[in-house]
């Protein structure tokens, strides 16, 4: 279930971002294609409206999986499944094991149900025991309702290297918007090694 978010000193924001005036799908279809509107804002409207009467019911955001994917030829992505009880993720017994100094790059699949939401991005905090080694905070953008599932990606980064590198993290990760509204939260580990898990 969603809910709004406290003050978090620890989430990274985006200097000088100011979230949007809230605007209802019902208001943005009423306003779509007016005059006065400069012709990539009619475009834009138009994208995040496209499948909004096709939309379902449910709560505005369900986040479907995680997919890690490794620049790596041939690798397939390791899938973290998000849907039901995801406590099993939080195990370190768990942990995804991952090559040392490989590319990657972190998909989110999603659906976005009845209203647009806006400012949508993906922060994660890693911590060594009780040491927290870092955050970040990737804005991915605003989506309408669909009735398919929908994707967003981080930019692509290297996993560190080296044998202080190698190492199992805990990560926190959340999919939060401009309001500060969690619509998930989990946790899962990290394995950094010398190559991938047999």
């Amino acid at each position: 279930m969603a809910e709004a978010a406290g003050p978090d000193e620890d989430d990274v924001l985006t200097p000088g971002y100011k979230a949007p005036e809230k605007v209802g799908i019902a208001d943005m279809m009423k306003s779509e294609g007016k005059d006065d509107e400069d012709e990539a804002l009619q475009r834009w409207k138009a994208q995040l409206l496209a499948g909004a009467e096709s939309s379902t019911g449910g709560p505005p955001v369900e986040v479907m999986k995680m997919e890690l994917h490794s620049s790596e030829a041939g690798r397939e992505p390791m899938i973290l499944d998000l849907t039901g009880d995801i406590s099993a993720l939080a195990e370190k017994a768990n942990c995804y094991q991952v090559k040392e100094g490989t590319e990657f790059q972190v998909q989110i699949f999603f659906k976005v149900n009845g209203e647009v939401v806006s400012g949508l991005k993906y922060t994660q905090k890693v911590f060594k025991g009780p040491i927290k080694l870092g955050s970040e905070s990737h804005m991915l953008g605003s989506y309408g309702p669909k009735a398919e599932i929908q994707m967003a990606k981080t930019p692509k980064d290297d996993f560190a290297s080296g044998m202080m590198a190698r190492t199992t993290v805990k990560c926190v990760s959340k999919f939060v918007d401009d309001d500060g509204v969690v619509h998930k939260e989990w946790t899962w580990w990290l394995k950094i090694a010398k190559d991938w898990a047999k």
